[in-house]
């Protein structure tokens, strides 16, 4: 399988519909009937400026577009936080 990578601009929190948008078009996922995990970026607390955790409103919008290709199910999940508390 070959790799791509692809940039969608512009970048901003305010164009985040829009490239979901993009990018569901460009690489239509497989996903009717299927059981769906969305894990998104955490690496560790943080700031929103620092633009290390994927912004929640980007998170959902692209669970409302799967939701768009009727999964069986849709699950949020990935690896715990590390660093101190």
């Amino acid at each position: 399988m070959s790799e791509q990578l692809v940039m969608i601009h512009p970048a901003q929190y305010q164009e985040y519909k829009a490239a979901v948008e993009k990018a569901f078009e460009l690489f239509p996922p497989e996903v009717k009937g299927k059981r769906v995990l969305v894990q998104p970026n955490v690496l560790r607390r943080s700031t929103p400026d620092e633009g290390i955790l994927n912004h929640p409103a980007l998170l959902r919008a692209v669970v409302e577009k799967l939701k768009e290709m009727a999964p069986a199910a849709i699950v949020m999940g990935g690896t715990p936080l590390g660093g101190a508390p």
